[in-house]
Order: structure tokens, then sequence, then C-alpha cells
């Protein structure tokens, strides 16, 4: 599980190759990119080819991918959503590179995923923020495999509040970077847009019988900052 890769004006392609590196390095059966792979600012430039090593991951290893609210320059919880793209709206030209990269790009889509005679239903969701998250397509799938459990890919763990009704056992989550700085017995001090409880931000976490983990992410946005908080790629083992 890897999320908020934000390549960009300070996250290029070596540290792209670092978490390349560490993926193989795990060995798993399964990668999830739960969001915000690129930085967005006003700059119209190629900050897309530093995402170039997750090749060689996706080669070996089943990827899969889903939007942030950083590839579609949004932020913020405004009550208009189109006040909350700040920046240019890249969404399509990051979906397109890393389907060239051989990863498996998913926006509100569903599939049935088997792994060592084990099967589940993955669903990758669209962006919180934007009020695109459709869940038609995993319902559609969970009345074809109705004994399967369903993991869900939601980039803001806010998300996590649609998923009633919708038979979702586990999210994996990211975009709260563990709120960047945390201190010893306070937690985060950085806070996202939407309120959710302190222990969302980091680790599991719960919301009417589904479970939630939430990965403090691989690299920072604003300011390049972290204190007892590194950055991280996690590997779940999940029964």
């Amino acid at each position: 599980l890897v999320s908020d890769m934000h390549v960009g004006d300070f996250n290029t392609e070596k540290d792209i190759q670092k978490i390349a590196d560490r993926i193989l390095y795990l060995k798993p059966d399964l990668v999830f990119l739960v969001g915000d792979h690129i930085l967005t600012d006003d700059k119209n430039d190629d900050r897309l080819k530093y995402l170039t090593p997750l090749k060689k991951v996706a080669k070996k290893i089943p990827t899969f991918a889903v939007n942030g609210n950083h590839d579609y320059g949004v932020g913020g919880n405004d009550e208009e959503i189109n006040k909350r793209f700040h920046y240019p709206n890249r969404s399509a030209e990051v979906a397109s590179a890393m389907r060239n990269l051989e990863i498996k790009y998913l926006i509100n889509e569903a599939g049935k995923i088997t792994v060592h005679d084990e099967s589940f239903l993955l669903f990758g969701a669209d962006e919180y923020l934007i009020n695109a998250i459709n869940f038609q397509n995993i319902d559609q799938k969970k009345q074809e495999y109705p004994d399967l459990p369903i993991i869900a890919l939601i980039h803001n763990p806010a998300g996590i509040f649609l998923t009633p009704g919708h038979n979702i056992d586990l999210v994996l989550s990211g975009h709260t970077h563990g709120g960047q700085i945390r201190l010893p017995f306070i937690g985060n001090i950085m806070k996202i847009e939407i309120d959710i409880p302190r222990s969302w931000y980091q680790g599991w976490g719960e919301y009417q019988g589904a479970r939630l983990f939430v990965t403090s992410g691989a690299n920072e946005s604003s300011t390049r900052a972290r204190l007892f908080n590194p950055p991280e790629v996690v590997l779940l083992t999940i029964k």
C-alpha cells in the first residue's frame, strides 16, 4: 500500500525509484497506489515522467491505482465543488500515464481478484472531495459474487462515511500524510479539510462495521517536513 507520492517540485524520479525498489524488496502479491500520484500546481510540465520506475513494479506484480485530490488539482472544503479546483485538473493525464506503465487505473470500477486461491472484490473509488465516488459498479459485482468480501481503495479516509449499505469490509486510504508532524502523546498536528477522528490519520480505524487502514504516505505536499512520522510503504497481510 502506497499513497501520496506527489511527484513534482521536490519529489522526482529518484524518490519514486526508492519506492519501487522497496516494493520489489517486499515481494507483495498485489500493489495498491491510493492517490495523489502528482503534486499539482500551475506549471504545465512533464513531472509525470518521474513515475516511470513504477513500470518495473507493474510488470512483476499486479498493480492498481486510484485518483486522489491532487490528481484533480483539488483541495479545501468549500461548499461549492468548483471552488475546490485550485490548480489545473490533470487527472486524465495521470490516468493515461499510469496505464502506459501497465498499472490498472480504477475509476469507480470493481473486479474479482484471486490470490493464493483466495478471492475478493476490489473496488477503486474516484475522488471524495469532488463528490465523484459512485458505488454502482461494486454493488453490481456484489450481486454477482455475494459471498466475496470487498476491499475498497479510497484516497480520502472520509470516504468511509459513504460506505454503509455497500457491504465494504476494508477501506485502504492515504491523504492525511499522518498529519506530517506528529507529537508524542498528541498525534497529528496538521489536519485535513474534513473532520475525521484523530485516530484515523494513521493506522487502523473502523466505521459502522467497515475496517479502515490509513497510510501516512510516501512523500509530502506543501512543506517538505515530517517529525516522528517517517514516510512509508506498507506491507499488509489480509486474511
